[in-house]
Order: C-alpha cells, then structure tokens, then sequence
C-alpha cells in the first residue's frame, strides 16, 4: 500500500509542485512511516527530508500545511496528533468477495 500512497501524492499535488505544495507532499509521504500519531511539535523530526523544509518556519506554516493536509484527506487528526488517512486509500481498492 505504500506504493500506492506514493503514486497518489503525486498524483494529488501534480507533476511541478510549487515550493509549498512540495513541502506538504513530503510530510505527507513520510508521515506514511511514523507509528502513531504525530503532535504538532512532531512533525519537524518525521524525516530529514522534512525537518530541512520547515528550517526557519513557524509552528503557524506547520498547523497550515497541516489543515490544507487535513483538507484533502490525506491526514487525519487522532488521538491528540496527525497521522496518514488510510480510508483515503481504501476508498480505491476493490471490494473482496466474503465468502460463507
């Protein structure tokens, strides 16, 4: 499923990001590997990749991202914290047969 949240971030943010929309994609994508949920104050330690992106921004640009995130329903808010919202991917899976 990895592989195919990667393949929808691009999709989702298009072929030439903006600045912006390249730092959110890869909060995005990398918060595919974090365990749990991640508070607000978290998000700059998910990946080097990420914690270079938000050098120099506020907590204020982070809770943006994070709400225009939300948005789109690629993450959601759990548990005090932020985490990838599997039921966006689940939404695009076939349905299994059950069998008796």
């Amino acid at each position: 499923m990895e592989i195919f949240w990667k393949d929808y971030m691009f999709e989702a943010f298009g072929e030439n990001p903006g600045k912006v929309d390249k730092r959110r994609r890869s909060s995005a994508l990398d918060l595919w590997g974090v365990r749990g949920p991640v508070k607000i104050d978290g998000v700059r330690r998910i990946s080097a990749k990420v914690a270079e992106q938000y050098s120099g921004k506020s907590t204020r640009t982070i809770k943006r991202d994070i709400e225009s995130l939300i948005e789109k329903d690629l993450i959601e808010e759990q548990q005090g914290g932020y985490s990838v919202n599997r039921k966006t991917l689940l939404r695009f899976l076939p349905v299994r047969a059950v069998s008796d």
